[in-house]
């Protein structure tokens, strides 16, 4: 008894001894994601060191952004878990194919893992959606067999259907040879023997064959005696593996069955082939992986001008509330629910992740070089600025930046290599950049040798150059419109400004984050006033028949805005959700009198009138900040900050908001509950005293 618990106790040490490995691996290959990696690691540790003791599968959900590297977290993970050969993938296309390749996957889990241990990713996991595109519940969903995984803790799959009737067309080819008075005894034919020679079917061939008659003349072949033919072993032992291992316990089953019997037992076997798999997968450790973009507001805008860090930190604001949210546009609530609560959220990458990523397909290239040519190769800070302008999209993850890498560096590299052959005695290589050059600089030892240069395409950096144009100076002045509106009126100085941007649908950005996370009454007229900023300022600093077309997505969203806080979120004089008439709209008010649409066009006019006259209070500052955009393509909050201070001088830099979570309401709730505590004392120490007068007086 001792020496099985030293025994068990000596598994567990090593099995904590892989998992803090392993945990100690990752945080060296991925980069910035620690705390992924320890949820991770903490959530699997139980299945992994008392598999036996689960009892229903352990579902890890890791959702996030597209291109974050899930897949290859997960695939590491059971690379260093040794689970390889436990370890079983689907992609996004077995979600479309449910009898398809996918069963050979399912197949191998039943004969060769059922019940056990497994790992099963589950990838794509958003294409198994039960709902629409219009938000409609599907019918027969094809990911139906996830569900009941988590339902039932079992996966029940039917193999091609014509397996079931390739045995059934057995069945009635040898009832044909047995009612041609064909016998058979122990599996082999033994009456009418040279008829069922002549007219055995070839099962391999498809098609009957006739033994010629001078076969017949020759040593008969056993085989060919053989009443079931050999190429059926295999489907039958996969129809009855619980009573067959392999092909050869079916032969000798065979080889004791008369002819009655023969049918008998392949009409169980067709009986079987109906009946489903069932694959146990209670001791299974299942990730479902997805891209749940719709949880993260910007995730369709593929601008490459979008700061990293910035995203980065809006993503990190996402939470279970927020996934289970975006889920419930492509579920019902009741798979939701199944997926329980291990839900990991991935986040995106920000500029160290990126630089970390950038550092690291550098230094796999300089490694390879030198093993292969002995050459040592370095890189400098300017290409490396170079990639990261070029490749990072911070909405599309790392693979961008990545490719990036290889179309720039490694395609170049037998050009790196060639320049180095000219001279003797190379022992490095240096790359740096200039403009749209690489340069190769080569040393012998510490000496300095000779350089080449290396011109290449710019897809993205070019496109943010200042032109210093009329369009650039359209969008300044635009752009600083709704800048300066957001400093003035809501104390927000924004985080960034774009007058030129490489993204294609857009000339323009203002980066704004409000640092509160609600939404008062009081703001609606400031924030309409912020969405048509652009607008007053053109008109403004151009002149009113100057003003351009380039404000519609400003005046759409201002109408937008204004239309779902007075119909959907109570902010107007009826506290109530409004509609139009329609056999839909039952449980919401109408609005006949279009007096809400009456209140929204006073907003907008009201918006557009305290916009127009705070920017011609605030002209110098809307000025100055619009000719520096006019000349730079982007500011960043301190600059920004700094051009405020200088021409807005009446407003104190301590006024600007930028912690927005203890601005008024708590105060306010907290001053009230004090002044009760204190009506309350007063009360209290009144009556206390109209006591003591009453009882001296009664003295």
């Amino acid at each position: 008894m001792k020496s099985k618990k030293l025994t068990f106790n000596k598994i567990i040490e090593n099995g904590r001894r892989i998992l803090d490995a392993t945990r100690e691996q990752l945080k060296k290959e991925f980069f910035d994601i620690d705390d992924v990696i320890d949820q991770i690691m903490d959530t699997l540790s139980s299945w992994y060191l008392f598999p036996e003791a689960q009892e229903v599968p352990l579902v890890i959900c890791l959702f996030g952004m597209t291109g974050v590297d899930k897949t290859s977290l997960v695939k590491r993970i059971t690379e260093l878990l040794e689970c390889n050969d436990r370890y079983f993938h689907l992609d996004a296309d077995f979600y479309k194919d449910k009898y398809g390749r996918s069963f050979s996957t399912f197949y191998d889990m039943f004969k060769l893992h059922n019940g056990q241990p497994i790992i099963l990713a589950l990838d794509e996991f958003q294409h198994a959606r039960t709902k629409d595109e219009m938000g409609v519940e599907m019918g027969e969903s094809r990911s139906s067999f996830l569900w009941d995984l988590l339902d039932s803790n079992a996966i029940y799959v039917h193999d091609f259907d014509y397996k079931e009737g390739e045995i059934a067309g057995l069945i009635n080819e040898l009832k044909f040879f047995i009612n041609k008075g064909v016998g058979v005894q122990n599996g082999l034919v033994t009456k009418k023997v040279d008829f069922w020679l002549e007219n055995m079917h070839n099962i391999k061939r498809g098609r009957r064959r006739r033994i010629h008659p001078y076969e017949l003349n020759k040593d008969i072949d056993v085989d060919n005696l053989l009443f079931v033919n050999s190429s059926r072993y295999e489907t039958i032992s996969e129809a009855l593996p619980e009573r067959f291992s392999s092909v050869c316990e079916v032969k000798e089953h065979l080889l004791t069955l008369n002819t009655r019997q023969t049918i008998e037992f392949l009409k169980e076997v067709q009986k079987a082939l109906k009946k489903p798999l069932k694959i146990d997968c209670s001791k299974s450790l299942i990730f479902l992986l997805g891209n749940i973009d719709e949880a993260f507001h910007i995730h369709n805008n593929m601008s490459p001008d979008i700061s990293a860090d910035e995203f980065y930190e809006q993503c990190k604001n996402i939470s279970i509330t927020h996934i289970k949210n975006a889920l419930k546009k492509r579920f019902r609530s009741e798979h939701i629910a199944r997926l329980g609560n291990n839900i990991i959220i991935y986040p995106s990458l920000n500029c160290k992740a990126y630089n970390s990523i950038l550092d690291n397909e550098l230094q796999k290239t300089a490694a390879r070089i030198k093993m292969l040519y002995g050459v040592d190769m370095t890189f400098d800070d300017s290409l490396k600025k170079l990639l990261y302008n070029e490749g990072v999209f911070p909405t599309q993850g790392a693979r961008p930046l990545i490719s990036t890498i290889a179309h720039h560096v490694k395609s170049n590299l037998s050009f790196a290599l060639i320049g180095m052959a000219n001279k003797a005695g190379i022992t490095r290589v240096h790359l740096s950049a200039q403009h749209d050059e690489i340069i190769f600089s080569y040393y012998a030892g510490e000496s300095y040798s000779h350089d080449s240069k290396r011109k290449i395409i710019l897809k993205v950096e070019n496109l943010r150059q200042p032109l210093m144009d009329d369009m650039q100076s359209i969008v300044a002045v635009h752009e600083s419109g709704h800048a300066v509106l957001s400093g003035i009126l809501l104390n927000v100085i924004p985080n960034a400004i774009y007058s030129r941007m490489a993204g294609a649908d857009q000339s323009g950005l203002v980066i704004n984050n409000i640092p509160w996370k609600y939404m008062a009454k009081r703001e609606i007229l400031p924030r309409l006033a912020i969405y048509l900023g652009g607008y007053a300022a053109e008109k403004i600093v151009f002149g009113e028949d100057r003003i351009t077309a380039g404000s519609e997505s400003d005046i759409e969203n201002a109408t937008a805005f204004v239309c779902d806080m007075l119909k959907n979120s109570g902010m107007g004089n009826v506290p109530a959700k409004f509609s139009h008439r329609d056999i839909r709209a039952n449980l919401y008010l109408l609005d006949p009198e279009d007096a809400l649409n009456d209140e929204a066009n006073r907003y907008i006019e009201r918006a557009l009138s305290l916009a127009e006259k705070t920017l011609r209070k605030y002209e110098n500052l809307l000025l100055m900040l619009a000719d520096r955009l006019s000349d730079d393509s982007k500011l960043e909050k301190d600059a920004i900050l700094q051009i405020f201070l200088k021409h807005a001088p009446d407003i104190q830099e301590s006024s600007y908001i930028t912690d927005g979570d203890n601005l008024y309401y708590r105060y306010r709730l907290k001053s009230k509950i004090q002044a009760l505590s204190n009506r309350s004392n007063e009360k209290k120490q009144t009556e206390s005293l109209i006591f003591s007068l009453n009882k001296n007086k009664t003295d």
